[in-house]
């Protein structure tokens, strides 16, 4: 594993599918991680949902994988810029009922195999 210097373009980290890199790591993310669990709890474990950490446009949904492509804003709690990339699913069924075009909202944590949606709800619109 490398680790990535955190001035290294978010675009940089995912392979052409938009998937995580696997390769790399986030210089840091053990202790960022550390820093916000003690300082913020994620919405999933209050029971709050009024607060989510993007949102999004889901562009492909892969249901077998167990993953969602998203084009999002910026996710503030992970540094990250808007982009359109590829999410893992905490549980498959989590895509039930998504279509593409649907506007969701979604909470996202950074595990082994990269940015995990742990919670998600439709928005209400579609494009």
């Amino acid at each position: 594993m490398i680790p990535l210097d955190a001035s290294l373009p978010w675009r940089d980290r995912f392979t052409p599918e938009g998937a995580f890199d696997e390769r790399f790591t986030l210089a840091g993310i053990e202790n960022q991680r550390v820093a916000s669990a003690s300082s913020t709890e994620p919405a999933a474990a209050t029971g709050d949902t009024s607060t989510l950490d993007a949102r999004g446009t889901v562009q492909d949904i892969r249901p077998d994988a167990g993953k969602l492509k998203i084009e999002h804003g910026p996710i503030d709690r992970h540094g990250m810029p808007a982009m359109t990339m590829m999410f893992n699913l905490a549980d498959p069924a989590m895509a039930n009922g998504l279509s593409k075009g649907d506007e969701i909202e979604f909470n996202v944590d950074m595990g082994a195999s990269g940015f995990t949606i742990t919670q998600i709800r439709n928005a209400g619109t579609s494009r």
